[in-house]
């Protein structure tokens, strides 16, 4: 990933996590505002265990 999108990307989840509690919520924030930046279609997974 390119490091403007990683920043993007941090700077998302950033907002994503001040106005949503639900991972679910998290994660259709970030996939909305990258597809509205970058066009679809953009995938977003929030958990805390995937293969732990």
């Amino acid at each position: 990933m390119l490091e403007e999108l990683q920043q993007q990307a941090a700077n998302c989840a950033y907002e994503a996590l001040r106005h949503h509690t639900q991972n679910m919520d998290i994660a259709r924030y970030v996939r909305k505002r990258f597809d509205k930046i970058y066009g679809p279609s953009w995938s977003c997974i929030v958990g805390v265990e995937f293969g732990a």
